[in-house]
């Protein structure tokens, strides 16, 4: 079950950064649509040019932005599960990785210079914890 928590929270923090980067590229290029009306006064046709998203874009902008707001409610339920797994770690090293794994989403490397540990043994210790979870 833990281990399930642990990647959830991850994969969700990924999905949420994924869908974050989406949403931005949608939103900043805004398509120019032209549409050929008529001058009410005058029955003339003319063409409009009219700055919005097409209806499709504009589907996809909604549901984008419903995606994140469902994730960024779910991120800080999943963060606290994170919390209680990760305090239920009996070897503090093992707690500082994962700490530094998940809350501050830090790679291997990056760990190891800061713990100045090697990164064979912050590996290790990291999978060994795991299968004890």
């Amino acid at each position: 079950m833990e281990k399930r928590s642990l990647n959830k929270y991850l994969n969700k923090k990924k999905e949420l950064s994924t869908t974050k980067k989406i949403l931005k590229k949608l939103i900043e290029q805004p398509k120019k649509v032209a549409d050929c009306v008529k001058d009410y006064k005058t029955g003339q046709p003319h063409t409009v040019k009219i700055e919005g998203y097409d209806v499709i874009t504009g589907y996809k902008i909604k549901m984008y932005k419903e995606k994140e707001k469902k994730l960024e409610q779910e991120i800080p339920i999943l963060l606290k599960e994170l919390n209680e797994i990760i305090e239920t770690i009996e070897d503090p090293f093992a707690k500082e990785i994962f700490e530094y794994r998940y809350i501050t989403d830090m790679r291997f490397e990056e760990i190891a210079m800061k713990t100045n540990n090697t990164y064979d043994n912050v590996r290790q210790t990291y999978y060994r914890t795991l299968k004890k979870l």
